[in-house]
């Protein structure tokens, strides 16, 4: 059933617009988390994975700075 304007005016096709609607929603919101949440994932992991590296490149520096360090203690002493 139609009004002038060409609107339906039945109940049963008014429901079903809008749960198409909501489902269409609930479906966009369910994608954006899980791309939002598997690229926060990703760039976490990858994050992490240079301050490793990092971290380890710091830590055989400073070895080395140590390893310096005493080489030189030992000349002065001879």
């Amino acid at each position: 059933m139609e009004d002038e304007y060409g609107r339906y005016l039945d109940g049963i096709s008014i429901e079903l617009r809008l749960e198409e609607g909501l489902s269409f929603f609930i479906l966009m919101l369910l994608f954006r988390y899980h791309r939002n949440h598997k690229t926060n994932h990703f760039n976490f992991r990858r994050r992490n994975d240079g301050d490793q590296e990092e971290k380890v490149k710091e830590k055989e520096e400073g070895e080395e700075r140590v390893e310096e360090e005493e080489e030189e203690k030992e000349q002065e002493e001879e």
